[in-house]
This record gives structure tokens, sequence and C-alpha cells, in this order.
């Protein structure tokens, strides 16, 4: 989420949508420290959960990055700690 209200709506589709994201935690948003990195944000989103891991600021957690192109591109990744 970078701060755009058409992210927002999107992420709200897919909360009413999804009957797998029942029960969403905590929501991080990195664009509200690094700004809009762009194309990086797949990757420094995946960094960022990796280090919560493993300082354990989410022990047990499972993570969802979701990532949004100003295009039609879309994808998402789940993480689960080992």
């Amino acid at each position: 989420m970078n701060g755009e209200s058409c992210r927002a709506a999107e992420w709200g589709a897919v909360l009413c949508r999804s009957r797998r994201l029942k029960n969403v935690g905590t929501l991080w948003h990195p664009a509200e420290n690094w700004g809009d990195v762009g194309a990086a944000s797949g990757g420094l989103a995946l960094a960022l959960v990796c280090e919560a891991y493993r300082r354990n600021r989410a022990p047990n957690m499972n993570a969802l990055i979701w990532n949004a192109s100003d295009g039609s591109a879309r994808g998402a990744v789940a993480v689960v700690p080992a």
C-alpha cells in the first residue's frame, strides 16, 4: 500500500472476496517508511518479513506479500515461518 486510493480499493475487494483471509492481523505498509520504491517493493517486503521473523517480531505468523503494478500485473506470495 503506497497511499493511492485505488490500491486500498483493490485490497478491500480482496478481503471481501477471499474466504482464506478471515483473520487478518497486523498490516504493515512499508511505503510509510520507505516511500514508493516501485518494482523493488516485492523484494523489500520479503526482506522485511524475513527480518521480522529473525527478530521474533512476528513469531508463528504467516505473511502475505501483495504487489500491484500501474498496469494490470498483480502478484502475491504467502510466506510461512519454518
